[in-house]
């Protein structure tokens, strides 16, 4: 992998967790809950993929 495309990941990760972060501090507790059940399907799915290697 190229440095530039590691850092493009990690810049594009970052964007997506800041978003996440201004939906929850203007108050949306729907947004909250969606965040947070995707959050722990992600981390099932890293989960398995570590377990599978």
């Amino acid at each position: 992998t190229e440095p530039y495309q590691y850092l493009e990941k990690w810049d594009a990760l970052r964007n997506d967790i800041t978003k996440d972060l201004n939906r929850i501090q203007n108050g949306d507790l729907n947004e909250l809950i969606t965040i947070q059940k995707n959050t722990r399907e992600w981390v099932k799915e890293v989960n398995k993929e570590f377990e599978a290697a």
